[in-house]
């Protein structure tokens, strides 16, 4: 197998790992928020205060940081590939 085809393999599966990584660190950030406890200040006859979702801030960094990863890895990826298909 020449050399070539083998970097392009590993850049499409490098890309295609931290696309994933981005997706599931997204779903995760989505879903690990924490409601707070609902006020008392009405008294006990009062109705409840609705309830707000507070996502956990360190997923969302979590989140980010694989969305970063991946978009460096995709244009990395692009220019290997667009170098390769130049020289070749």
């Amino acid at each position: 197998m020449p050399w070539t085809v083998v970097i392009i393999a590993v850049t499409l599966i490098v890309v295609v790992a931290s696309l994933s990584a981005a997706l599931a660190a997204d779903a995760l950030s989505r879903r690990h928020g924490h409601e707070p406890e609902p006020s008392r200040v009405g008294g006990p006859g009062a109705a409840p205060a609705p309830a707000t979702q507070i996502r956990n801030p360190r997923w969302s960094r979590t989140a980010v940081q694989a969305w970063t990863i991946c978009g460096a890895a995709s244009a990395i990826a692009i220019s290997i590939v667009g170098l390769l298909t130049s020289a070749g």
